[in-house]
This record gives C-alpha cells, sequence and structure tokens, in this order.
C-alpha cells in the first residue's frame, strides 16, 4: 500500500464499517422479506460481521429472535477450542472475531451465549461438503462448503420440537462456481471425464466426429445410436475416428426410415462404414 497510492485494504476482520453495513442494509432487508418474522437468524463466523451487524439490528426487532453462529468443528475458536486445518473455505479462518469479541470486550471465548449471540454451533468438513452437494443437486443452488455447513445447522435447528412452525433465516454466503477447484467437486469431474474424454469436432460436415481410443475399423465392437433431430445423442463402442451423418431420403409408406451412415477411419485416410437404418418416430 506504501508502494502504491492508489490501492485501498478494507481490513475486513478490523473495520467497523464491516458489522455496521449488515446492520443497515442486510438486517433490514431481512426483516422485510420475512415480513418482519424471523425466529430464528443463522449465519457463518468468517469475520464475524454479518452475524455482528445483521445480529443486532434483528435484536432490536424482535428480543426473542435467536442468533446462532456457525463456525467450523475443526476450528471452535469462538468457544475456546484450539484452530485446526479444515475444508470449510470462507468459515473459521484461524483467528477470532473482532467483532463477536467486542460483543462482551475481555471475557474469554467458552460455550455459551456471547452479546446477543445465543448459540455457536457447527459443522465438520464431510458434512459441509455433504451438505453443499445436497442443496446443489436438489434444490438447484449451487453453493460451497461454507453454506453447507450452515446449512447443515439450520435443518438440526428446524427438527427441534420448539421450532416448528417458526421462521429460520440463514445466509448462504457465496456461489459454488467459486469452489470448481474445491475437493468437494472430485467425483462429479471424474464423471465429466469419462462422459466426456475429449472435446468433439463439431463441425457440421459430418453431423458428428469423434476420436475414439483405438483405430482400426476391427476394433469396432458395438455401437448403439438414437436419432433425434438428425443427430447421434448417445453411443458405445470402440474405433479410430467415428463420424456420423444422416441420410433422409429413405424411406416408404410402410416402412419410414433414417439411414445413419458410420465410417470408422484410420489414421492417414481411408476407412469402411457400416450403414444403419432406424424407424422413424411417428
Amino acid at each position: 500500500l506504501e508502494e502504491n497510492p492508489d490501492y485501498w485494504c478494507p481490513h475486513q476482520f478490523n473495520n467497523q464499517m464491516n458489522p455496521f453495513m449488515h446492520e443497515g442494509t442486510t438486517g433490514p432487508e431481512i426483516w422485510r422479506q420475512a415480513k418482519k418474522k424471523v425466529d430464528y437468524f443463522i449465519c457463518g463466523i468468517g469475520t464475524g460481521g454479518t452475524v455482528a451487524g445483521v445480529g443486532r439490528y434483528l435484536k432490536e426487532q424482535n428480543p426473542n429472535v435467536k442468533i446462532i453462529a456457525v463456525e467450523p468443528s475443526e476450528s471452535r475458536t469462538h468457544v475456546g477450542a484450539v484452530h485446526t486445518p479444515h475444508d470449510i473455505i470462507g468459515l473459521g479462518p484461524g483467528v477470532k472475531s473482532k467483532f463477536i469479541d467486542d460483543l462482551d470486550p475481555g471475557r474469554p471465548f467458552e460455550e455459551g451465549p456471547r452479546g446477543y449471540i445465543d448459540e455457536f454451533q457447527h459443522a465438520n468438513s464431510e458434512q459441509s461438503i455433504e451438505w453443499a452437494r445436497n442443496i446443489t443437486m436438489q434444490e438447484g443452488i449451487m453453493v460451497g462448503p461454507s453454506s453447507g455447513a450452515v446449512m447443515k445447522v439450520a435443518v438440526e435447528v428446524a427438527s427441534r420440537p420448539e421450532a416448528k412452525g417458526k421462521t429460520i433465516v440463514l445466509v448462504l454466503s457465496s456461489h459454488g462456481i467459486r469452489y470448481t477447484a474445491h475437493p468437494m467437486w472430485e467425483g462429479v469431474k471424474a464423471e465429466s471425464i469419462m462422459a466426456l474424454p475429449s472435446v468433439p469436432d463439431m463441425s457440421p460436415e459430418p453431423l458428428l466426429k469423434w476420436p475414439l481410443d483405438r483405430n482400426t475399423p476391427a476394433d469396432i465392437q458395438e455401437v448403439t445410436t438414437e436419432i433425434h433431430a438428425a443427430a447421434i445423442v448417445s453411443y458405445k463402442g470402440a474405433g479410430g475416428i467415428i463420424t456420423a451423418g444422416v441420410d433422409s431420403t429413405l424411406g416408404g409408406t410402410q416402412s419410414r426410415s433414417r439411414r445413419t451412415s458410420i465410417e470408422s477411419s484410420r489414421e492417414g485416410g481411408g476407412g469402411d462404414s457400416i450403414d444403419f437404418s432406424f424407424p422413424l418416430t411417428p
């Protein structure tokens, strides 16, 4: 910063504008959209600014609202535990939040409420990743592990008998597109590589050209195709370069069909072709 006077550092872990802005904007937005009915507010602790700012605003509107802060099971520093490594990016940075400390200055961090935060709950890395995947795949909301941690706690809170019929608000803090390199998606990426081993040549002629792992026509063992709108959408087989084109001129009044020419060509040119006919869907 000394060398670049045009640069600016937000100091988000110490800047009081962090919780102040959440108190003045995020809190009122939640209160308005929830139609002034919030019984539980659940939020992860990164800098602590969101839970501190929103928590203060909601307590002023409804003193009975329960404010619940979430941190990694591996890094429960706000209840006095020791920080250890975890996979929940965005939560549990390993330092105590100044904004949460300020709720009861000088008091040791320990189990129990602190200021207007009623509970400190937690989720471990495995649980957080599992819940992030659940939200993404079942609800169509792509999120990361920090949101998974908050959702895990929210589900547990919603299961409490006293929470029946209550309004629970939680913060899913960031879009999952930020976490495509995270280990949580290793299984999905491995599956996609199996399904799409190499990028197809989508030039207009032929309709489909796909390099496979062997390069002689004799290697073709099975080809299963399904034709929709003159395009092959699935196949199974092995061979050099398989290309497909559709001839829709064949057919008759008794038997209407399309012919698909499957050509397996060797490197360097040449090759054999096999014709298949498929019934047209009426």
